[in-house]
């Protein structure tokens, strides 16, 4: 039972994790200091999880690594349009 937990409690912040980053970005509009190569790379592995999260059919591993994908993608649009 405590590894559901633990998992549940991964996966959130697995979702969370971008999301200072992105309400900062989309605030400000200014990415100076952001990679763009790790936000590409984050971006990818999010999305190379959700694949393998389908494989598994594990709705925990494809929302928490989709929500991911979405703000690292934003974060990688943002800074390729400046």
């Amino acid at each position: 039972m405590q590894w559901i937990l633990i998992s549940g409690i991964a996966s959130f912040l697995t979702a969370l994790q971008l999301l200072p980053q992105t309400i900062k970005a989309l605030r400000t509009k200014n990415l100076k200091g952001v990679s763009l190569a790790t936000f590409s790379l984050t971006s990818i592995n999010a999305f190379l999880w959700v694949l393998y999260g389908f494989h598994l059919h594990d709705v925990a591993i494809i929302f928490a690594n989709f929500i991911a994908f979405l703000f690292a993608i934003t974060i990688v649009s943002l800074k390729l349009k400046k």
